[in-house]
């Protein structure tokens, strides 16, 4: 498995950059189709809404998996068990993960305060689906909750963290990876303040679960109990926290997909 890892860190890096270029210009094309939905949507009828709604959950999700298409194209490594291995996908929680996942609760709580106090900023697309009634306020949270936080973490703290954690060392690593969690996550993180200082201690958070348990499930789940306390969504809080409860401490993954 390793011969389909690249060893140079240079290499890595480069591919690195590469997909931020990437997700650059994807970002550029999705936030143009969402700026124009939301315009659309508040002109036309109902007939023409649902195709609208149809149409935005398929960018969405195309978008996502996109992410993580481009990582492991930009990563140079021919087998996808190459990839998992690089990405951090084959070792379960870690028993010290719990002092992490503490924090992540506390930084989402303190998210949930602010935001009650209106200290939040706007986001685009959260309203419009929030809008269209209980099957889309669902599919909203589900999304939030499961596709949402794999691709990102896969793909930052899976392949883009390490790789410029090798080349550039762990700050510089961390410091990118803040001001591209800002970046992509734009307008809400430039309007308010309080939501750019919750999404810079948040990423330095996932990266340092990434540093130190080696393992982006547990980037993947504390970034998933996040968005469900956000949301206030108690089924999905408590779904996330029984995954965790029963994968922390399996050790790795073996070849047949089961813990050693």
């Amino acid at each position: 498995m390793q011969e389909n890892v690249p060893n140079d860190r240079g290499s890595r890096a480069r591919g690195a950059w590469t997909w931020v270029l990437l997700q650059f210009v994807i970002w550029l094309l999705i936030f143009k189709v969402l700026a124009g939905v939301a315009e659309l949507n508040s002109s036309l009828g109902v007939f023409f809404r649902v195709h609208i709604l149809i149409i935005f959950w398929v960018q969405l999700v195309f978008a996502d998996l996109l992410y993580i298409f481009t990582a492991y194209w930009c990563s140079s490594i021919k087998s996808v068990s190459g990839f998992m291995e690089v990405a951090g996908l084959r070792r379960y929680p870690p028993n010290s993960s719990a002092y992490f996942i503490l924090g992540v609760i506390f930084l989402s709580c303190l998210s949930v305060y602010g935001a009650l106090h209106g200290w939040a900023g706007h986001n685009l697309k959260t309203p419009f689906l929030l809008s269209r009634g209980l099957v889309s306020v669902r599919l909203f949270h589900a999304f939030a909750c499961t596709m949402a936080p794999i691709c990102e973490e896969v793909t930052e703290r899976g392949f883009v963290f390490p790789a410029f954690r090798d080349k550039y060392g762990l700050m510089p690593a961390i410091l990118i990876s803040c001001c591209l969690d800002i970046f992509y996550h734009q307008p809400v993180t430039i309007e308010s303040g309080f939501i750019f200082c919750g999404q810079f201690a948040f990423t330095i958070v996932m990266c340092l679960i990434r540093e130190r348990t080696s393992s982006t499930w547990t980037c993947i789940i504390a970034h998933s109990l996040s968005n469900a306390i956000i949301g206030r969504q108690w089924w999905w809080i408590a779904l996330v926290g029984g995954v965790y409860l029963a994968t922390v401490g399996k050790g790795r993954f073996a070849k047949n997909g089961l813990a050693n």
